[in-house]
Parts: C-alpha cells; structure tokens; sequence
C-alpha cells in the first residue's frame, strides 16, 4: 500500500487539504484524529474486542486535554482501517506519524511512504481558526490547543529526519493563506512530484 502523509499542527487545514487532494487524485483519505473520535465514542465496540472501556475512557482524557495517545492502541485502530481497503490503495493519512514509532511500524509493516506533506501555519493563525470553527470539540481550548502544538514542534522534526533517511521526499507548504491559495499551491506542487492525477479524478 502506498501512503501519503500530511503533517502540520491543530488548525493548520490538514483534514480539509488532504480531503481536497485525496478527492483529486483518488487516494483513500483517512483522518486519525475523527477515526479515533469515532472508535471512543462507538456504543456497539463490543467489550474487549477492540478497545476496553478503561482504554476508550484514557483515551477521551488524553484526547481532551491534548495529550499524546498511547501509541499501541492508535496502532491498533490503524490497522483494522487498513485491513478494509482494497489491495493497491493510496492512502492519505492525516493526523499520524506523530513519532518515530509510529512510522517505524508503517514502513516495517510493508507499506511505502511515497510523499510526506508538512503544512506551515502560525500558531496566532492556527488559534484563530480552531477557535472560529463551528464543531465545538471538548479538546479545542486554548490550553490544548497551545500543548497540542507543543507537542507537534516537539516531535515533527525527529519525524521528519527519520521519514527523509528512509528516502521518503519531503513537501513544505505555506497554509496561512486562505483554503483556495494552499489548494492550489499543494496541487500543483504535488502534481509536480507525483504526476497529474488521472482523467477519471481530475
């Protein structure tokens, strides 16, 4: 399976950028953070099956206050959405690849990273836009918002050395523009690397 991975902190337009990308160019779009929000919420997870009660339970607190998950049980999630996929996918994955473990188990797992995506956004930008948004998410304070970009700034550049020694390309795009500027600036950017996207996705 080929992944692309898109980086950039809370607020940086991530799930809408890599929706709009995945869209064009037919790849599978997966969004971890929503998929784990979905996992703890889901009623009908049998008890034990996936996640236990206690796990779904820490994984609300750590969600909420903007700490980082235990990364087994994040693992554990991925690979079942994996298992549904058809052979030959692309994915997008938006909101993975937090730390070095995590893409250790991806590329040891046979998957190849064929492009990596970091979105440059402000943390003053970024605020502003997950405080304006609509959803209202519990974890969206400014406190979390603050430590979940912390977090990002801490590990990012480990990531990033490990992903590029492993010959995974590296993409950096200005986000603090509007959706329609960092669209087009990624697109074309991506269909520079990669190609154009085919007829049927164009």
């Amino acid at each position: 399976m080929n992944v692309v991975a898109v980086f950039g902190p809370a607020g940086s337009g991530k799930s809408t950028q890599a929706k709009l990308l995945a869209d064009r160019f037919g790849w599978v779009h997966i969004s971890v953070g929503n998929l784990l929000r979905e996992v703890v919420s889901d009623p009908n997870d049998p008890d034990g099956e996936f996640l236990t009660p206690e796990e779904k339970a820490q994984m609300a607190i750590d969600m909420q206050a903007g700490n980082m998950l235990n990364q087994e049980i994040v693992w554990r999630v991925m690979l079942s959405e994996f298992k549904k996929l058809p052979q030959g996918s692309t994915v997008l994955l938006d909101g993975h690849l937090r730390e070095i473990g995590q893409a250790e188990q991806l590329l040891n797992s046979g998957h190849n990273i064929i492009l990596a995506i970091e979105l440059l956004v402000t943390i003053q930008e970024a605020t502003r836009r997950i405080m304006s948004r609509a959803d209202d998410r519990a974890d969206d304070t400014p406190d979390a918002i603050e430590k979940r970009h912390a977090i990002y700034e801490q590990n990012f550049e480990t990531i990033r050395a490990y992903l590029e020694s492993h010959g995974v390309p590296f993409l950096i795009i200005n986000a603090n523009g509007s959706i329609e500027e960092t669209s087009t600036k990624l697109l074309n950017r991506v269909t520079e690397m990669l190609g154009a996207p085919h007829a049927e996705n164009a």
